[in-house]
């Protein structure tokens, strides 16, 4: 499933992700129709302080960089891992 919302390159994998900010509690889904992770964050989207807290979720796996979406729910990220490694890590967080 989780396979769908990732991109492999040479440098690493594009990861597709929908944020929803000022959730009760964090944590992920699949979005199906969209094909991409559902993000569930605590934070508030302002001031950057939902994009920290998507940072800082993978920075434990990988350094990880938000390459487009910046000011959007819907966006990209980059990390120099392995497509596995980041797949065995999305479903560790269900």
């Amino acid at each position: 499933m989780f396979e769908d919302a990732i991109i492999e390159s040479k440098e690493g994998i594009y990861l597709n992700i929908e944020v929803v900010p000022n959730s009760k509690n964090t944590g992920i889904a699949w979005d199906p129709w969209r094909k991409r992770v559902k993000l569930k964050l605590k934070a508030k989207p302002q001031n950057g302080k939902a994009n920290e807290e998507i940072i800082n979720l993978f920075g434990n796996l990988c350094q990880t960089k938000i390459s487009s979406g910046i000011h959007s729910r819907e966006k990209t990220l980059f990390m120099p891992s392995d497509k596995k490694i980041v797949i065995s890590f999305l479903e560790s967080l269900i």
